[in-house]
């Protein structure tokens, strides 16, 4: 009822109701992600569109609407064996039904997998990670090695806003594109498509409601009391996609170079000013082409690439 509203219709008590329900059902981090989609385009319109919008003399109350619930610091690490076990599970109950369901043949579908497969061998954001075309994965001809290839992403779609390149060694890469063609059925651009269309990729929850399932956390199966949750039973303390990447950090610093995560998780990446002046498309001639290069102790080339390219094969 309050989508199909004008915005001058909309008052605070119906956001304040929105936000509480949201914090009730999902939590604090949901319930702040609900205000600011209030806040966000309310205030674009009062901004831009004031008058032609009908805001003209309202008072702007959404920047008064807050939700000021404390978010506690994660620190959920799966082990490497963790994640080890997950992926053979999923790939189980990929022709497998999962305990207690009817009507279902399969536990995952094969695009969700392909997905949850990327995110545990990329480290990468789920948004950023599953916003991966077919054509961004491409032969890294210029590593002298058969198998590599380079995943690669546009500036708008990292949460730093700078593009960015991640080396995949054979193996992943072999595991990657299986899984890849394993969805491809669904006829998209996307690398990890959605069912609902041909344009559509896939949902960022969709992952984290893979672990859910197989821990029985999922809204069918919770409240159930025959409900079999595999992760206790397999040893598996629960953990979202985004844990991998804690799991990541930890590993680097036992083998040695911490630097590694910071460069595969890009954080600390500065691509400097050869990258600001390339378009993409000639950028992404360059990252297939460029052959990384040791210069002192730094890695030589605006990516990282060769410390990407160790990381990653450890």
């Amino acid at each position: 009822e309050v989508l199909d509203l004008p915005v001058t219709k909309l008052t605070s008590k119906m956001a304040e109701d929105i936000r509480d329900a949201v914090l009730k059902n999902s939590g604090i981090s949901m319930a702040k992600k609900a205000v600011g989609a209030f806040r966000r385009p309310l205030g674009y319109t009062f901004q831009h569109h004031r008058g032609q919008s009908g805001m003209d003399g309202q008072q702007p109350w959404w920047l008064m609407l807050t939700e000021d619930g404390v978010i506690g610091a994660r620190d959920r690490q799966p082990t490497i064996e963790d994640i080890g076990k997950v992926l053979a599970l999923g790939e189980y109950f990929l022709d497998h039904r999962l305990p207690g369901r009817v009507g279902v043949q399969h536990g995952v579908r094969d695009n969700v997998f392909a997905a949850f497969v990327w995110i545990a061998l990329s480290t990468q954001r789920v948004s950023s990670a599953l916003a991966l075309r077919h054509e961004d994965v491409q032969p890294w001809t210029a590593k002298g090695e058969e198998g590599w290839s380079l995943a690669m992403w546009r500036a708008n779609v990292m949460k730093n806003r700078k593009r960015f390149v991640l080396p995949i060694p054979p193996l992943a890469s072999e595991t990657l594109n299986y899984y890849m063609q394993r969805a491809k059925h669904i006829g998209s651009k996307w690398a990890f498509p959605s069912e609902d269309g041909e344009d559509a990729q896939i949902d960022r929850g969709a992952p984290r409601l893979f672990l859910q399932r197989l821990a029985a956390r999922d809204d069918k199966m919770k409240n159930d009391e025959n409900a079999v949750d595999l992760l206790t039973l397999n040893g598996i303390e629960y953990w979202s996609p985004h844990d991998v990447r804690r799991a990541l950090t930890t590993a680097m610093e036992e083998w040695g170079i911490p630097g590694g995560a910071s460069v595969v998780l890009s954080h600390t990446i500065d691509l400097g000013e050869p990258d600001k002046k390339m378009s993409d498309a000639q950028f992404e001639t360059w990252a297939r082409n460029k052959v990384a290069k040791i210069t002192g102790e730094s890695y030589g080339d605006i990516q990282h690439l060769k410390l990407k390219g160790e990381a990653m094969l450890l």
